[in-house]
């Protein structure tokens, strides 16, 4: 096993079957590297942060190989997601600030605005949710990151808002019209969009009566275009970094790798690889 850096217990031993994430989703794990060793002050146990293969297509072995480089890593935070506590944050952001030359948190504050109107929140109290939600998750990340500084000796953290940093660009505005384009004429990548869509929503109902806010298929189509916009930004990776870009989440998903990919057709200037982290005991 080949680590790169002096944090990890010497004989590590990564299991190359499964990771095991919160949602009890197993992921089959085709290579595994642990890049940092931390002391969780909460409960006094040590976590492992690993980053892990979990696919073959062209953006699973992309991000492979980025990773072995050590450049320049996203770390997506969906806002209102119970994953994304402090403690885990301070996990993966140290461990992703000690191990790249780059990071950045990636704060996705105007898609999540679909969410909240399609779950019955007008435009004004959905904003100002998200707001919320933005404010706390950038004055969590602040901090890790500048814990980050401390220890590491290093500048190496920042934080992008879509709404400060990525909507007004207009390379992103064409790669959502192609994006939205793809939704409306390909049939499966509709239906997996919605299915994924419906998995987020399931989980954030929160009592709603689900007649009264139009029945779910109505709510997962008016929720969907969060993904749709996600799909646009990481096509548009290389435009925004100038740089090949690792694209990191806490599962395995579906549908950005197959879509940078090309599966759905060719993404122009994508140059971005996707791999998985997973904090173990």
């Amino acid at each position: 096993m080949n680590t790169n850096t002096a944090n990890i217990p010497e004989g590590y031993a990564i299991p190359k079957n499964v990771v095991l994430n919160t949602d009890n989703e197993v992921v089959e794990v085709l290579d595994s590297i642990a890049i940092y060793e931390h002391d969780c002050e909460k409960d006094g146990h040590k976590r492992i942060l690993t980053l892990n293969l979990v696919g073959t297509t062209p953006a699973h072995l992309k991000g492979w190989e980025l990773v072995q480089k050590r450049g320049l890593m996203t770390v997506g935070i969906s806002i209102g997601n119970g994953y994304f506590n402090k403690e885990r944050l301070e996990v993966i952001l140290m461990g992703m600030a000690n191990y790249f030359a780059e990071v950045l948190i990636i704060i996705p504050d105007l898609p999540t605005l679909h969410s909240y109107l399609a779950l019955g929140y007008d435009e004004h109290h959905a904003m100002e949710r998200v707001k919320k939600h933005r404010q706390d998750i950038s004055r969590c990340c602040r901090q890790i990151s500048e814990q980050a500084e401390s220890v590491f000796a290093k500048k190496n953290v920042n934080i992008l808002t879509w709404s400060d940093h990525l909507f007004p660009k207009d390379y992103y505005r064409s790669a959502y019209d192609r994006a939205v384009a793809i939704y409306n004429s390909d049939d499966g990548f509709k239906e997996s969009i919605l299915r994924n869509t419906e998995h987020y929503i399931l989980a954030r109902l929160e009592g709603q009566d689900v007649q009264q806010l139009g029945g779910m298929r109505k709510i997962v189509e008016k929720a969907a275009l969060y993904l749709v916009e996600e799909m646009a930004f990481h096509e548009m990776f290389h435009s925004i970094f100038g740089k090949d870009v690792i694209a990191s989440y806490y599962k395995g998903l579906e549908l950005i790798p197959d879509y940078i990919s090309g599966f759905y057709g060719n993404p122009q200037n994508c140059r971005a690889g996707f791999t998985v982290y997973n904090i173990a005991k």
